[in-house]
């Protein structure tokens, strides 16, 4: 991570860690960030060196160009797409309260609120050779986030990115291909090895080990409720966030063929 600052007027000292301003009337501070990641499989890439392109780029700007140039960049992208629910008195209140009042269901342009804040969130984190949205986006700022700021490929990056393309933000679906493609590399050579081996005989004990391992993954089950259960044990109605659900098991019905909607095959939902 790479600092600087300009002032109007006063003084500036850094050392031992720290800036130091003194009689300054405005302070703009310059942050910027890189690592050595090229690839999944390329990590000799030159952080200072990027640090520095970018100091260079911004530290000839004033505040205001900089800030003119942040909204022409996101602009463009948000700007292509409103939508407008209805609106009430609720819009006049505060955020926090419009939250927990929302459940009286007078207030449809939070709705639309909501849309748009997912909008800015992707347009804020995935952009056209980056990588794609963590779970906390693209910033954070725990050495131990919840969740490890990970990606959890099975539902959370897909709902990251349902509102990109239906939300006109094409673009940033891009370092999702990306790192799907990598993920293609490897992926790819498992199936293939699971398959060839069964054509050509060969790695025999490599592929009962594989396929062992695909036998033992989790099939769909009807829980008590009559939903289909998230988890393998059926506690889907005693989870201590109840609302806090995912759709992930659901793949199975659409875009799957696990799971068909026919009288003559309801069998299949507890199958595979």
């Amino acid at each position: 991570m790479s600092p600087n600052s300009t002032q109007r007027f006063g003084d500036s000292t850094a050392e031992a860690g720290a800036i130091a301003v003194t009689h300054a009337n405005e302070v703009t501070l310059l942050i910027t960030a890189a690592t050595s990641y090229r690839t999944f499989d390329d990590v000799s890439g030159d952080p200072e060196s990027i640090m520095k392109a970018q100091l260079d780029s911004a530290t000839g700007k004033s505040f205001v160009q900089l800030r003119a140039d942040h909204l022409a960049d996101y602009q463009a992208l948000f700007r292509r797409v409103t939508l407008d629910l209805g609106r009430s008195e609720a819009m006049l209140r505060p955020t926090d309260a419009r939250i927990r009042q929302f459940a009286d269901g007078k207030d449809p342009q939070l709705a639309a609120l909501y849309y748009q804040c997912g909008r800015y969130l992707l347009i804020s984190c995935s952009r056209p050779g980056g990588q794609p949205a963590t779970l906390r986006g693209l910033w954070n700022e725990s050495l131990n986030p919840p969740w490890q700021s990970k990606y959890t490929i099975n539902i959370n990056t897909e709902m990251n990115y349902w509102p990109a393309e239906a939300g006109n933000l094409a673009e940033c679906v891009e370092p999702l291909i990306g790192m799907v493609n990598d993920l293609m590399v490897t992926g790819g050579r498992t199936a293939h090895t699971i398959q060839a081996a069964a054509t050509l005989g060969l790695d025999e004990d490599l592929r009962q080990q594989l396929a062992g391992a695909r036998a033992r993954l989790a099939p769909n089950q009807v829980g008590s409720a009559g939903q289909l259960q998230e988890w393998l044990e059926d506690w889907d109605l005693q989870a201590p966030e109840i609302r806090h659900r995912h759709v992930s098991h659901l793949y199975g019905l659409y875009p799957g063929r696990d799971i068909t909607l026919s009288k003559g095959e309801t069998h299949r939902w507890n199958g595979r």
